[in-house]
């Protein structure tokens, strides 16, 4: 049986490509949605994801009930298909409760900076956004800052 290894990511699928020609008895299993080229070559190697944007979607549909103008916002790291995914699983919860709902997206171009996070969201609260979908850290840190609750 293979043994795990420490892997990469969607920022650097490299290595999920080439490693499991080098060192088969090793599985080679990034969290992301594509499916590594090697993985068509060796049975080491393949990619795993999460099913958080069934929890997306649901927000999406308690949100659409508690908004009060139908403006809703989300801001993301990269726009990659593992975020988008939860993004538009979110506005996809939304439109099923409010088929006229209206959206911004912003992308901060970092996996971990809620300065720009937290700017991010304060710019789409004070353009009429009322609930927003954080997923980086410090889009809470905006509304807070706004007055808006949030579930931290």
């Amino acid at each position: 049986m293979p043994r795990p290894a420490p892997n990469s990511s969607w920022a650097n699928p490299t290595p999920s490509r080439t490693r499991p020609a080098r060192s088969p008895q090793t599985t080679h299993e990034p969290p992301s949605s594509w499916a590594p080229l090697a993985s068509r070559r060796a049975t080491t190697s393949g990619s795993f994801g999460t099913y958080n944007h069934e929890a997306a979607y649901l927000a999406g549909m308690l949100a659409a009930k508690m908004s009060q103008t139908g403006k809703f916002g989300s801001v993301g790291g990269y726009p990659i298909p593992e975020v988008n995914l939860l993004i538009n699983a979110f506005r996809l919860g939304v439109k099923e409760v409010n088929p006229d709902a209206t959206f911004t997206n912003a992308y901060i171009g970092a996996w971990f900076d809620p300065a720009k996070a937290k700017e991010a969201a304060i710019a789409q609260i004070d353009a009429g956004s009322d609930i927003l979908f954080g997923e980086r850290i410090g889009t809470a840190d905006g509304a807070q800052e706004r007055g808006r609750p949030s579930a931290r």
